[in-house]
């Protein structure tokens, strides 16, 4: 236990010690409110909504660095001004709200409004295009889903994508199901490169290859997540210019912090120095060749071009992969 108390201790120490070392930054949990998925114009199976806000929430929920607040209420794109104009005139105008208020066609109460109005990020999502159809003896449903993210407190739409999944199956509902299932790992993808929520963070200790980073996985951090050294550096000119100093990649986390290993850097990395994570997809696609092509086209040899797709998060000290390669037999 005294040992314990000690490591604890240090750590602490060492957060303090680089945060005031100057301008690091360290990300905070924030408060997102995620409305119900919107559909009105397209005739999607209910079983697949239901499936598509289960998959859409836990999402937020598996990131981690957010606390999420679940809204029962559906809004589509064209409603999505008309909300934040609504919402600014309550907190600007300082308004008495009523007990229900619409918003599009939705009415909201009295209560989310005052919680809404007292200021955090919305996440609208929308179904925009929703196509099942038969093909060669097999379904195929293709699902486009907008994500609109508010900052109430600003009044104003800071990001906004589209996630496009397909699925194909001899059965109907197994297929719109692998459409629906491929929606995680995209989202993630998209809201981790929001910069907004991109984690930020910094070097607690260094120990030769390994590192010692402030956050762990009540943040969300998860082994395989790769982070960039930030440098901060002053021109002749008085203005200040970012330069990326190295990459670490993680390999072990514990609940408020992380270690990872340098993958390479300029220089020696020092504690309190900045980090910023490196979003990556789910899979990572890589295009090679192999073997010789040498002297002029009439002189040919054995090739090979392939492609690999590595498994980008969740794994440090190897990742899995699968692969094609096809051999090409180049000759006169």
């Amino acid at each position: 236990m005294r040992t314990s108390g000690r490591f604890i201790l240090a750590i602490a120490l060492a957060v303090l010690a680089a945060r005031a070392t100057g301008a690091q930054s360290v990300s905070q949990r924030q408060e997102i409110a995620v409305f119900n998925l919107s559909h009105h114009r397209w005739n999607v199976p209910p079983s697949a909504l239901g499936a598509i806000d289960d998959q859409i929430r836990s999402v937020f929920i598996n990131l981690g660095r957010f606390d999420v607040i679940g809204m029962a209420y559906q809004l589509d794109e064209e409603d999505v001004q008309g909300f934040i104009d609504a919402i600014t005139s309550f907190r600007e105008q300082n308004l008495e709200i009523p007990e229900s208020v619409q918003m599009g066609r939705e009415y909201l109460t009295q209560a989310d409004v005052t919680r809404l109005v007292s200021g955090f990020v919305v996440v609208i999502p929308s179904v925009v295009e929703y196509r099942s159809r038969r093909e060669d003896d097999a379904w195929k449903v293709d699902i486009r889903t907008s994500f609109t993210f508010i900052d109430v407190a600003k009044g104003r739409n800071f990001a906004q994508f589209s996630v496009e999944t397909s699925g194909s199956d001899d059965d109907a509902d197994r297929a719109v199901r692998k459409a629906v299932d491929a929606i995680p790992a995209r989202l993630t993808y998209e809201v981790r490169r929001i910069d907004r929520f991109t984690l930020r963070t910094g070097i607690l200790e260094v120990h030769g290859n390994e590192v010692v980073i402030e956050l762990g996985s009540r943040m969300g951090v998860k082994v395989g997540d790769e982070y960039l050294v930030l440098s901060p550096r002053i021109l002749s000119s008085g203005k200040e210019v970012v330069t990326e100093k190295g990459l670490i990649v993680v390999k072990r986390v514990e609940e408020e912090i992380s270690y990872a290993t340098v993958v390479f850097a300029h220089g020696r990395l020092e504690p309190g120095e900045q980090l910023k994570e490196l979003p990556r997809v789910g899979l990572e696609t890589e295009v090679y060749g192999r073997g010789m092509l040498v002297g002029t086209w009439l002189d040919k040899r054995p090739f090979a071009l392939g492609i690999r797709l590595t498994v980008s998060r969740g794994f440090q000290a190897f990742r899995p992969f699968i692969g094609a390669e096809m051999p090409l037999q180049l000759t006169d």
